[in-house]
C-alpha cells in the first residue's frame, strides 16, 4: 500500500459534508489530490483613504491619499483622482500609480473637492470619501466700468466696479494708472476700493485711466481704459505785454495769448493799469488784444499787466509793462487870491498846480470878472503874482488862474473870494411903505445892486407930504419906521444908502395915505348853535378908520370853566366852535382894517351851551378774572359832555373767535362775564350821560383768558366694525378751550339691552370693542384737554351690530346613566349672539384614558353614549347659531362611570 501525504481543500462553493469512501475511492482521490489546490477568486480594490486636495497651480490640483485597506486580492495597478467644483468650475481627472496625483484643466478661482479610486486586474474600485474643499487661487480679473473725471487741476478721480472674479482670494488693493494722450505726465494711485485719486498729472492735458486689482497671488490684468477727459485749469500768463498812451486818460494795452489755455478755451482777457506815482487805477475786460483801459489820471506814470480767463477761472497777471506817462494839460493853480491894487486893477497871487500834466508849464493866465457889471480884465505871465488892469472902479471882482504847457491850457483855478474896487453905493430898490400905526409908516426896500465896493454902513428913509417938512429916519437895514406923521395925510417916501465913501443916490419914491384903526362893533348878541358852537351877531362900527374893514375877531369866554375860543370872519354873524358843552358863555367882537384891530365891543348877554355826549374813558386796562370773566378798569373821560355820567359800558372782543360780550356798570372796574375760555381778548369802554353814549375808548392790549374745557366734538357718526365693535367717526370741537386736546372718549350705549362700553383715543376714528353682538347701539364722543372733559356730543343715529357666535352655555352638570353613558344638563347662554341657537354639542372627556365622546341636540339635557366603563369623566357644552359655534363652556364636575 502506498502511503502519501495530502491535504483537502474545499471549494467555497461546495458545501462541507462528511463522506464515507471505500479505500479504492480513497486511492483514486489521492491520485486526484496530487494536483495544486484551487485559489480564491479576486475582487476590485477598496476605496483609498485620507484623501487631501491642494492647489498645484491656478488650474491644477495635487491629490494625496492612502492606499485602500483591501487590494481586492489582486495588486493595484493604478489610481484615478476625480476633482469636481462646488461653485461651477470645470471638472478634471488625473491617473497614476500612486499618491500624489495631479489633476489638470480645472478652473482658476473655483472651489473643489476630490475623490480617488484604485484599479486592479478585476477593475476600478469605489470612489473614496471626498476630500475637504479647497480653492484654486489665482490672480483677480480686471475691474470693470472704469470711469475717470477731473478731481483737481493736477489730479483725477477714478471710479470702477470690482472684477467678476477675485481669483479665489480677497482683493487687497487696487491701482489706477492715468496716462496722457497728448504729452502730460502719467500718474498712479492706489487704495482699497473705488474711487481712487491719481495725482501729479499735468493741467490742461487729456488723459485715459485704467485699473487693476491685487490679491495675495499678485496683480491681475488692467481694465479697459476709461473715456478720455481733460484736466482743465486756469490759463497761463499772457506774454509780450506793451502799453502806451491812447488819450490823456486812457492807455492801449497789447499782448500775446498765453502758451497754455489751461485745457479750456480762453473766454476773456483783463488788462489792469496802475500808476507808480499816485494816479487812479483802471481795468477793462475784453475778448483779445489790444484792450483800451480808461479812467486813468492825466500826467501820471503807469505800468499795465494782463491776465486770461477761461471757464475754470482767472489766470495770473503778466509782469508789468514798461512805464509810460499820460501827458495832458496842467492842473489848476492853487491857493489863488486877489487883492485891490488900485481903483482899476487887482493883484492875483497863486501857487503852481499839483500836476504839470507831464510837461513843463510855460505860462499862466489870470482873468478877473465882475459880478456886478464891471469891465473884465486878463493878464499872461510866467509866475505869481500877476496884475490885472483896466477894471471898473466900484465893481466887485472874482479872479482865477490857468496854467499852460506844451499840450495846452489846463482848467482854471477856483474863483477867488470877491474883492471890491470901492465907490459910493447904488440906489436901493423896491421901496414900499406900509402903515405901522396911525402916525407912522414902515418903509421897506432892497439893498442897492452895488455897495460901491465898500460895506454899506446904513440907510436913510425920508417921507414928505405937500409943503410940510420931510421927516427923515436913519436905520441899519430894511425896514425903517418913520414916525411923527399925520393920520389921513398922503406921503412920498424914498431911501438912500451910505458907505465909508458917502451917500448914494435917493431911490424912487413910494406913495401912501395914513389910516387909523376902526371903532368897536355894536348890537352884540350870541346864542348856542350846537353843543360846541355859538353864533355871534353884530353891527359894523360907525368909524372904519379911513379904510375898509378887512376882518372881525370874536372871542367867547366862560365864567364856569368852559374853554375860551376865538373866531374870525368878514361879516356878521360869525360862528365860534370848540366851546365846552354845558358851560355858560359871553362873547365880544372887534373890527380889523389894514392899520390893525380896533377896540373890543361890549360883551353879549350870557348863554348856556347844551350838553353833549361824554368823551372817551381813559387809562383802560383789562385782565382775566377767570376763564370766562375779565376785569376792565378805566378812568372817567376828561370831559363829561356837560352832563353827569350815569353809567359805563365795557365791551370785550375776541381776536381769535371768542364770543363778544358787554357789561354796564356805574364805575371802574366792570366785570365782563360769559367770555370764551382760552381765547384772546381786547376790551374798550364808553361813558353815558343824559344825552347818550359817547365813543368807545381805544382797545386795551390783548390778554388771554385761562383755558377751559373744550366744546363737544361734532359730526359724530357710527358704523358697525364687527359683531362686537363699532367705529365712531367725529370732527374735533369748534373750540379746544384754549388748551390742546389730549384725547377723546367714545361711548356707545345699546337701545335694546346690550352692554354699554367706552373707549379712549387720540383722534377720529375710535373703535369701541366688547359690545354685545346683534344689539342696537348709538354713540357719542367727548374731548379732553389739560383743564377737563367736555360735554358729550349728541347721540348718533342707531346702528345694529351683526350677529356673532353665541356665548358659552352655563351651569353644565353631568351624571352617569350607565357604565357607558352620561346625562349632561345645562342652561342656555346669556346671549345667543343676535341669532337663534340651532343646536348644542355636549362633549365628555376622560382624565384617565377613557374614550372622548360627543352628542348633538337642540336642548338640555343631552345623553352622551359610548363612554368607557369605570373611567372618570367631565363634560362641557357649546352652542351653535347661524354664525357659528360658541366657545365651549366650563367643565362640569368630574364623575366616574360604573364598571
Amino acid at each position: 500500500m502506498i502511503r502519501t501525504r495530502f491535504s483537502l481543500r474545499w471549494s467555497r462553493s461546495i458545501p462541507h459534508r462528511l463522506v464515507s469512501l471505500p479505500l479504492a475511492a480513497v486511492t483514486a482521490l489521492v491520485v486526484v489530490s496530487l494536483s495544486p489546490a484551487p485559489a480564491h477568486a479576486a475582487t476590485v480594490p477598496g476605496p483609498p483613504t485620507n484623501v487631501i486636495g491642494t492647489k498645484a497651480s491656478a488650474t491644477s490640483a495635487q491629490v494625496s491619499f492612502s492606499p485602500p485597506a483591501s487590494d481586492g486580492g489582486a495588486p493595484i495597478t493604478s489610481y484615478t483622482a476625480q476633482c469636481t467644483s462646488t461653485n461651477g468650475g470645470n471638472p478634471g481627472t488625473g491617473s497614476g500609480s500612486g499618491s500624489p496625483l495631479t489633476v489638470g484643466s480645472l478652473s482658476a478661482g473655483a472651489t473643489y473637492q476630490c475623490r480617488v479610486h484604485a484599479t486592479n486586474s478585476v477593475g476600478p474600485g469605489p470612489l473614496s470619501a471626498p476630500s475637504p474643499t479647497f480653492v484654486l487661487t489665482t490672480l483677480p480679473g480686471a475691474p470693470v466700468n472704469v470711469n475717470a473725471t477731473k478731481a483737481s487741476a493736477t489730479s483725477a478721480q477714478v471710479t470702477f466696479n470690482p472684477p467678476a472674479s477675485n481669483g479665489g482670494e480677497p482683493i487687497t488693493s487696487y491701482m489706477a494708472e492715468c496716462t496722457s494722450t497728448n504729452g502730460g505726465n502719467p500718474g498712479t494711485g492706489t487704495g482699497g476700493g473705488s474711487p481712487l485719486i491719481v495725482g501729479l498729472l499735468s493741467s490742461g492735458f487729456t488723459y485715459q485711466c485704467r485699473v487693476r486689482a491685487t490679491n495675495s497671488v499678485g496683480s491681475g490684468p488692467f481694465s479697459e481704459p476709461s473715456f478720455s477727459f481733460v484736466l482743465t485749469t486756469t490759463p497761463g500768463t499772457p506774454t509780450d505785454v506793451t502799453a502806451s498812451k491812447f488819450s490823456t486818460t486812457s492807455a492801449r494795452v497789447a499782448f500775446s495769448p498765453p502758451t497754455s489755455n489751461g485745457g479750456a478755451q480762453i473766454t476773456s482777457y483783463t488788462a489792469q493799469c496802475n500808476s507808480t506815482n499816485g494816479g487812479a487805477s483802471g481795468a477793462v475786460t475784453g475778448g483779445g488784444s489790444p484792450l483800451t483801459v480808461s479812467g486813468l489820471s492825466s500826467g501820471f506814470t503807469y505800468q499795465c499787466q494782463v491776465r486770461a480767463t477761461n471757464s475754470v477761472g482767472d489766470g495770473t497777471f503778466s509782469p508789468p509793462s514798461a512805464p509810460f506817462v499820460l501827458t495832458t494839460v496842467p492842473g489848476p493853480p492853487t491857493s489863488v487870491n486877489a487883492t485891490k491894487a488900485s481903483p482899476t486893477s487887482a493883484e492875483v497871487t497863486f501857487s503852481p498846480p499839483a500836476s504839470d500834466g507831464g510837461a513843463q508849464i510855460t505860462s499862466y493866465t489870470a482873468v478877473c470878472n465882475s459880478t456886478n457889471g464891471g469891465a473884465s480884465g486878463r493878464t499872461i505871465g510866467s509866475e505869481s503874482p500877476l496884475t490885472v488892469g483896466l477894471l471898473s472902479s466900484g465893481s466887485t471882482y472874482r479872479c482865477q488862474v490857468s496854467a499852460t504847457n506844451a499840450v495846452g491850457t489846463g482848467p482854471a483855478s477856483d474863483l477867488t473870494p470877491p474883492i471890491v474896487l470901492t465907490a459910493v453905493p447904488g440906489m436901493p430898490t423896491n421901496v414900499t411903505a406900509v402903515q405901522s400905526s396911525p402916525t407912522s409908516l414902515q418903509v421897506s426896500f432892497d439893498p442897492p445892486a452895488s455897495d460901491g465896493g465898500s460895506t454899506i454902513t446904513g440907510y436913510e428913509a425920508e417921507c414928505a407930504s405937500g409943503n410940510d417938512m420931510p421927516v427923515s429916519v436913519a436905520g441899519a437895514s430894511s425896514p425903517i419906521d418913520v414916525d411923527g406923521l399925520t393920520t389921513g395925510a398922503t406921503y412920498e417916501c424914498q431911501v438912500r444908502a451910505m458907505n465909508d465913501v458917502g451917500f448914494g443916490e435917493w431911490s424912487a419914491t413910494s406913495s401912501f395915505t395914513l389910516f387909523g384903526p376902526p371903532g368897536a362893533p355894536t348890537d352884540i348878541s350870541a346864542t348856542a348853535s350846537s353843543p360846541t358852537s355859538a353864533q355871534v351877531s353884530f353891527s359894523p362900527p360907525a368909524n372904519t378908520g379911513w379904510t375898509a374893514i378887512t376882518d372881525y375877531a370874536v372871542e367867547c369866554s366862560s365864567g364856569d370853566g368852559g374853554v375860551t375860543r376865538t373866531a374870525s370872519g368878514v361879516s356878521s354873524p360869525i360862528t365860534v366852535t370848540g366851546l365846552t358843552p354845558g358851560a355858560t358863555y359871553t362873547c365880544q367882537v372887534r373890527a380889523i382894517n389894514s392899520v390893525g384891530p380896533g377896540d373890543w365891543s361890549v360883551v353879549s348877554d350870557s348863554f348856556t351851551m347844551p350838553a353833549t355826549l361824554p368823551g372817551q374813558p381813559t387809562g383802560v386796562s383789562a385782565t382775566a378774572a377767570s376763564s370766562t370773566t375779565a376785569d376792565v378798569s378805566f378812568s372817567p373821560p376828561a370831559f363829561n359832555g356837560g352832563s353827569a355820567i350815569t353809567s359805563y359800558t365795557a365791551r370785550c372782543v375776541s381776536t381769535n373767535g371768542g364770543i363778544t360780550r358787554s357789561q354796564t356798570g356805574a364805575s371802574s372796574p366792570i366785570k365782563v362775564q360769559n367770555l370764551g375760555g382760552g381765547r384772546d381778548y381786547q376790551c374798550q369802554v364808553r361813558a353815558t350821560n343824559s344825552v347818550g353814549s359817547g365813543a368807545f375808548s381805544p382797545f386795551t392790549s390783548t390778554f388771554s383768558l385761562p383755558a377751559t374745557r373744550p366744546d363737544a366734538p361734532t359730526v359724530v357718526t357710527v358704523t358697525a366694525a364687527s359683531s362686537t365693535s363699532a367705529t365712531v367717526n367725529f370732527s374735533p370741537p369748534a373750540w379746544n378751550g384754549g388748551s390742546a386736546i389730549t384725547s377723546y372718549v367714545a361711548r356707545c350705549e345699546s337701545t335694546n339691552g346690550g352692554i354699554a362700553r367706552t373707549k379712549s383715543g387720540s383722534g377720529s376714528p375710535i373703535t369701541v370693542t366688547s359690545l354685545t353682538k346683534g344689539k342696537k347701539y348709538r354713540c357719542q364722543v367727548r374731548a379732553i384737554n389739560s383743564v377737563g372733559v367736555s360735554a358729550y356730543s349728541a347721540l348718533t343715529s342707531t346702528v345694529t351690530l351683526p350677529p356673532g357666535v353665541p356665548d358659552a352655555p352655563r351651569n353644565v352638570a353631568a351624571i352617569p346613566l350607565s357604565s357607558t353613558s352620561a346625562r349632561v344638563s345645562f342652561s342656555p347662554p346669556v346671549w345667543n349672539g343676535g341669532s337663534a341657537i340651532t343646536s348644542y354639542l355636549a362633549r365628555c372627556v376622560s382624565s384617565n384614558g377613557g374614550i372622548t365622546r360627543a352628542k348633538t341636540g337642540t336642548s338640555s339635557p343631552l345623553v352622551v353614549a359610548g363612554l368607557t366603563p369605570g373611567k372618570t369623566y367631565r363634560c362641557q357644552v357649546r352652542a351653535t347659531n347661524a354664525v357659528g359655534n360658541s366657545p365651549l363652556s366650563a367643565f362640569s364636575t368630574s364623575f366616574k362611570l360604573p364598571t
